[in-house]
């Protein structure tokens, strides 16, 4: 289990009802694209983020298809534009035949911990910064360019090592894991809670820290 911060900020307009309409009023899936998350970290990242955003989707709407349809840059060249404008959304709902998509970014960033004098005085000479991490989700309409839901959320992370013991009386510190990539469970869960029914357990942010890690 790791030890985090969490943190989210939801912007919801009318995403649950626009997506109800959809499975409610279309004879045959409707399809809503995922354009993959944009991030600083790697790309094991982003599409980590983006496939677990879309699972998640896929359980609260399995009447909707959701589709993958590449990075930012690769959709932008698909449709000879160099940026997600309102015209260049119009084509990509054209391409793919989307009636939405929805576009977004997970960030990582690291900073030294903030600590008082009594705390400096006690604290070792080196202190492992905190890694926070940023996600952020848009869901815009393609005929008009309209944008239907966004939320962000946040999540905090002290990176640790472990110290072990080994032959010969020696020890050693086993290299720590990364924790941008521990982070993305916590992030989705926090970032998709607008769209899980409201059962009072399965949208408490508490739940991220026990997210699957699949």
């Amino acid at each position: 289990m790791l030890g985090l911060l969490l943190a989210s900020s939801p912007v919801c307009s009318n995403a649950t009802s626009f997506l109800d309409g959809l499975r409610d009023d279309s004879k045959s899936y409707p399809t809503v694209g995922l354009i993959e998350f944009a991030s600083n970290a790697d790309a094991t990242i982003s599409e980590g983020a983006t496939r677990r955003f879309r699972r998640h989707l896929e359980a609260t709407r399995p009447d909707i298809r959701f589709l993958e349809i590449g990075t930012c840059e690769d959709v932008l060249a698909a449709i000879d534009a160099t940026e997600l404008d309102t015209d260049a959304i119009r084509k990509i709902g054209e391409l793919w035949g989307l009636v939405a998509v929805f576009i977004g970014d997970i960030n990582h960033s690291d900073s030294k911990p903030s600590l008082g004098k009594r705390q400096i005085d006690r604290q070792p000479p080196s202190v492992n910064p905190e890694v926070k991490g940023d996600i952020a989700a848009r869901l815009i309409e393609t005929q008009h360019g309209r944008e239907i839901w966004r939320s962000a959320s946040w999540v905090k992370k002290r990176p640790t090592s472990v110290r072990v013991a080994m032959g010969a009386g020696g020890s050693g510190v086993l290299p720590q894991s990364d924790p941008r990539g521990q982070m993305v469970p916590a992030l989705v869960y926090l970032l998709t809670q607008y769209f899980r029914a409201d059962d009072g357990i399965g949208n408490d942010p508490k739940n991220a820290l026990t997210a699957p890690q699949e």
